[in-house]
């Protein structure tokens, strides 16, 4: 996906050394039964399985390996031009390789790429680096031709599905996270971006727009009639207001035009949901 001539992709030497570094840890911990972490301020125990271990592992080597063949790594030599004091400080609070990207990423015509909305903050008020993140590099690579409608689609739902917080959610997500589940409801990362669709934070009517023109998708799909009763109750289950669903039934028919049979059919499935919920459900 780095691939392309649109972009040319900079990575601090730096940032490739602990990713590497990362990389070998990983492998030399797949026999470990689990690892400390903090909670609450007390040191505490996390059982972590074999396979996903095993699955880290593997997302970490191929990652290593698109850097080195399709990204340009420098060293930054600017971080030694900083204030000695300055420089300790810095690197100490975001470590060596983000401050190097920071510095990197000054250089006109250069932007910050992280997810980390805190360090693209930093990165403008301390050096002027303006921040770019995932969903929007993806989709300069969609724009540029770079990068298929769907791939981009797919690509956006397992943001998604890792919890990525800047990442937008419409009806398209919600129909490729079920792609890329195979359309089994309880595979990653189709419960992840579901629940996208309770968020009382995000837009209610953004929510209900997008639910209803996935249930539309998905029901002129060529699927089993199971599969597509199964894919409207995860949407229903994700939203889990009763409310919201209420005023979904009410924007059904206009989504589904002409084809008054299918909206009937839907509605009709979603009144039976709202009397037997699979799922906890507020008011």
């Amino acid at each position: 996906m780095l691939g392309g001539d649109s972009l040319t992709f900079v990575v601090s030497q730096t940032t490739l050394e602990r990713l590497e570094h990362l990389a070998e840890v990983a492998e030399e911990d797949r026999r470990s039964e689990g690892m400390l972490t903090l909670i609450g301020g007390q040191l505490a125990h996390l059982p972590v399985t074999p396979d996903q271990r095993e699955r880290y592992a593997e997302y970490l080597r191929p990652l290593t390996q698109a850097v080195r063949q399709n990204c340009r790594i420098v060293p930054c030599t600017q971080t030694a031009a900083l204030d000695p004091q300055r420089r300790e400080k810095l690197v100490e609070v975001l470590g060596r390789h983000n401050l190097d990207s920071m510095l990197l990423a000054a250089e006109p015509d250069t932007v910050f790429w992280t997810d980390d909305a805190v360090l693209g903050i930093v990165g403008r008020m301390e050096f002027q680096a303006q921040r770019v993140w995932t969903q929007a590099v993806l989709l300069g690579l969609h724009q540029t031709d770079s990068l298929t409608r769907e791939r981009y689609c797919h690509a956006v739902a397992k943001l998604v599905g890792l919890h990525y917080r800047s990442t937008a959610c419409n009806a398209d997500t919600l129909i490729a996270a079920a792609e890329v589940a195979e359309w089994d409801t309880r595979r990653w990362p189709m419960p992840q971006v579901m629940r996208t669709l309770g968020d009382a934070g995000s837009n209610p009517i953004a929510r209900i727009g997008a639910a209803a023109e996935a249930i539309r998708i998905a029901w002129r799909r060529d699927l089993p009639l199971t599969t597509r009763q199964g894919y409207v109750f995860a949407i229903l289950a994700g939203m889990g207001s009763v409310r919201l669903i209420r005023r979904l039934i009410a924007v059904l028919p206009g989504v589904f035009s002409l084809d008054v049979f299918g909206a009937d059919q839907v509605v009709w499935l979603v009144r039976y949901w709202l009397q037997h919920p699979t799922g906890l459900v507020r008011p």
